[in-house]
């Protein structure tokens, strides 16, 4: 039985963590930046100079792959670093892919059918530990 995606808008998701870490004074007023990087590689992250505890979901920036930043605000000053973290992450899973032998591509039956595959078992991990994050 497959239980239905609750997908919600990244600066959603990025608004309902920081008002959870503000919560719990994991972070300042001026501190703790958070980014979310989709399959697109665009990045949503929180802006600069802007209170985090007063932070708004209009706030939240969104920088796509060709550096044209969307939003009232500029992004964090941590942004560099934010976007070198998800470049090295993907370098190494790539690194990591080559290590394992000769690349094989996958023809469209064979995607469809590891896609529904993943499907029906990656959502209930995210589920528990989002649920576990979000209190």
């Amino acid at each position: 039985m497959n239980t239905p995606i609750n997908l919600i808008h990244p600066r959603d998701e990025i608004m309902q963590t920081m008002e959870r870490i503000y919560r719990y004074r994991m972070t300042t007023t001026s501190g703790g930046n958070l980014s979310i990087r989709e399959d697109d590689g665009r990045i949503w992250i929180t802006p600069a100079r802007v209170d985090k505890g007063g932070l708004r979901r209009e706030d939240i920036v969104c920088v796509h792959p060709d550096g044209t930043v969307e939003g009232l605000h500029k992004p964090s000053s941590e942004f560099p670093f934010h976007r070198a973290i998800y470049a090295a992450l993907n370098a190494g899973l790539q690194m990591e892919a080559l290590r394992l032998g000769e690349v094989t591509f996958l023809d469209p039956l064979e995607a469809a059918k590891a896609a529904a595959a993943n499907d029906q078992v990656i959502e209930r991990p995210w589920v528990l530990w989002r649920r576990q994050a979000m209190g």
